[in-house]
């Protein structure tokens, strides 16, 4: 009787080394904005970025699935989460601070996923202040793939401006054969309208990003990641702004152990806005290092 409780309790200790319900992230970015405005540099912008993730899942998520870092995909996991990020950015030579802080959720019934979140954001320079909300609702297809849709609404007092978000997304992940190898896909494709009420200005954003990741070991993920946005403003007195953007990023991250992760990611982009009467192009190159607890 005592070896079998011996072993019971052996068992369960090594499954919850195994598994775990609380996940913290922080991360720290750094960046370097240069603008040009009709071909002239009108001076660098340096913003950098601290964001802190905290997910408390209702239940115990495995990581014997198949990649750790998928581990609460493949679970199937509910959760609720808390995120705070704080913005430093540098113009000339004046400092700019924002404060942003989120609440939401994901809860999975039956294969059926339903998601929730509302922000709220102030800028400490200006006292202007933000706000947003969203939903979304999916499915789970098959053990592997998820497909979900989702709105936001947001509100920021700066530009006393209205938007709404529309976006539909894909995540799956794919085994190689009967290796520990493995590898997943993100793709979002989202629509954006704006209102300014101010100047009776209105502005869409379509865009498609996309996420490649590829687990050579359970604990090791390599990949790349874009973002391609296509918008307009349009004034009733006919001035216009279009605009494109692209982003490119490399990352990598690896888990030492089960409940400590390392990520490193750089990034480089591209955006362009031609108005009645200029052209501005924003080169920006910046670099993130995040580290993730898991128990």
């Amino acid at each position: 009787m005592f070896k079998r409780t011996l072993l019971m309790s052996t068992l369960a200790i090594s499954s919850a080394a195994n598994a775990y319900m609380f996940e913290a992230t922080y991360e720290y970015s750094d960046g370097n904005i240069k603008p040009e405005v009709n071909g002239t540099n009108s001076g660098d912008i340096e913003p950098s970025f601290h964001l802190l993730d905290v997910r408390v899942y209702m239940e115990d998520v495995s990581i014997a699935g198949g990649a750790w870092e998928e581990a609460a995909f493949l679970d199937k996991a509910s959760y609720v989460n808390g995120q705070w990020r704080g913005l430093d950015v540098e113009v000339g030579n004046v400092m700019i601070k924002s404060n942003d802080y989120l609440i939401g959720g994901q809860a999975v019934i039956n294969d059926f996923i339903i998601r929730t979140n509302i922000s709220t954001g102030k800028n400490q320079s200006t006292d202007d202040r933000s706000v947003s909300g969203g939903f979304g609702f999916g499915s789970y297809i098959g053990e592997h793939h998820a497909l979900t849709g989702d709105i936001t609404f947001d509100y920021d007092s700066a530009e006393d401006a209205f938007a709404y978000r529309l976006g539909v997304n894909y995540h799956g992940y794919l085994p190689i054969g009967d290796s520990i190898q493995s590898m997943s896909f993100d793709g979002t494709l989202y629509t954006n309208n704006t209102r300014y009420a101010a100047d009776n200005r209105n502005g869409t954003l379509t865009g498609f990003s996309g996420i490649y990741t590829y687990y050579p070991l359970p604990q090791v993920g390599v990949g790349a990641e874009f973002d391609i946005t296509s918008g307009s403003n349009r004034e009733i007195t006919g001035n216009y702004t279009d605009s494109t953007s692209s982003d490119l990023g490399l990352f990598v991250h690896y888990y030492p152990i089960n409940h400590f992760r390392l990520g490193f990611n750089v990034m480089t982009g591209k955006e362009e806005d031609r108005t009645t009467n200029s052209k501005t192009i924003n080169q920006t190159k910046s670099w993130a290092f995040n580290v993730r607890l898991r128990f």
